[in-house]
Order: structure tokens, then sequence, then C-alpha cells
């Protein structure tokens, strides 16, 4: 690739993030040159653009300058010095009452089963006001995703599989419930697959309730909900 082709698809990942964001007011600090990197902020804008077709409002959350969305692009630095967005919209059992959750980049989260923490390149939890959160607790995951700049390879999915079962076994647990919006933890990957990853991927999503976004630098594959996941809302 060429510095004209990495100029371009910086700026178009880079761009579909404005679309969250007061474009005229706003901008955004995201000081790596890796190009995964801002394929990542691209995938985040995804997610967000998931949930605002299913109703959600959706709200910056930001340190000062609040002029600037910083994105955590690695798995370094403390939380409380990078964006974030909230999401809310009425509760179906109440008009009068909201639900919330926040979509965080390179959050660590606790494992299911013990003391571990896990970093998911995308992370969909419980709102959360505390200013100094430095890892979301498993009770309070909702769902997540990984994002690949690369093509698809059947280990890269079965490494996605062990992901899963860390962090949300119970996924499988409940049966399907059609109120349940939020998106199958996702794996994203921005390269088209081959007839075997395809036969892997069917395979797999027909056991595990997960998502396989492949393609996604052409969005040819979106983002499907989940089954419930158990007392995570």
């Amino acid at each position: 690739m060429n510095e004209t082709e990495y100029l371009q698809k910086k700026a178009q990942f880079q761009n579909e993030m404005y679309t969250f964001i007061d474009r005229n007011h706003t901008r955004i600090s995201n000081n790596s040159k890796r190009l995964c990197h801002f394929f990542e902020l691209a995938c985040y804008s995804r997610v967000l653009q998931y949930y605002r077709q299913q109703n959600f409002s959706i709200s910056i959350r930001s340190p000062p300058p609040t002029n600037i969305f910083r994105f955590k692009a690695t798995t370094s630095g403390i939380p409380n010095k990078y964006s974030f967005f909230r999401i809310s919209r009425p509760s179906n059992l109440n008009d009068n009452k909201r639900i919330e959750y926040d979509i965080r980049s390179n959050m660590r989260v606790r494992s299911f089963y013990d003391d571990g923490d896990y970093i998911p390149d995308i992370v969909i939890a419980k709102a959360s006001d505390n200013l100094d959160i430095q890892k979301i607790d498993n009770e309070d995951l909702i769902s997540f995703c990984e994002v690949k700049y690369l093509r698809p390879h059947p280990e890269m999915l079965a490494n996605f599989i062990g992901f899963v079962i860390e962090l949300t076994p119970d996924l499988s647990v409940e049966p399907m419930d059609p109120q349940w919006i939020h998106p199958a933890p996702s794996l994203i990957v921005s390269g088209d697959s081959s007839p075997n990853v395809d036969s892997i991927r069917e395979s797999m999503t027909n056991r595990y309730p997960v998502n396989f976004a492949l393609n996604y630098e052409n969005n040819s594959d979106g983002l499907i909900p989940s089954k419930k996941i158990p007392d995570r809302v």
C-alpha cells in the first residue's frame, strides 16, 4: 500500500466517526499511525450505528477539553483519560425510565471464571458514572467485539471462540429473547473470507451465539443480535 492509499483509507475510517460527533466543534485525537487502529475506530462507529438503528440516543463522554474525542487505540493508558459513548433509550417496561450503556474501546474486563483480565477492542457495558473506573466487572459486561485488520483464517475464528467462552459462557444458557437488542459477541474482520473459513463460520455460528462480521472494510457482513444474556440487562 502506497502513501496515497494509506491516507485515503485513514481518512475514510476516521470520517465514519464524525457521524457521531459535532464536526464543527470536536476533533478526533488518535496518535496512532497504524491503519488497524483507524479501522478499529471505524468499527466503533459502526457499533454506534447499530444502536442508532435500535433507537438509542448517543452522547459523548470525554475528559476536558471536551472538544476533543480521545480514542483509546491500544491496551495501555488510563481509561479516564479517554473518551467513550453513552447510549440510552426508554425502557420497554417503564417509559419513564431510561436504560443506559457505555461503549468503550480497549477496556479491561474481568473473566467470568476468575480474577484474570482481558481487553476486548470494543466493550459494551452497563453505564457507570465512576470516573476512575479501571476495569469492568464481568456481571456488568453486555457484549464485546474484537477487530482485526486482516483476512480471516480458521485459527482466528477458533481463538475468538476461546475469548467468548472466557468472558460470556452464559450466552448459550437462555433461549433466544426477541427483546434482546445487543449485538452478539463479534469478531469483526476487514478482509473477505475463503470457502474453508465460510464453512467453519457456519458451523461455529450454529454452535455458539456469536457473530462473525467478515469483509467489514466493505461492510458486507453486518452485526446481528445475540441470545439474551441472563442477568446482564
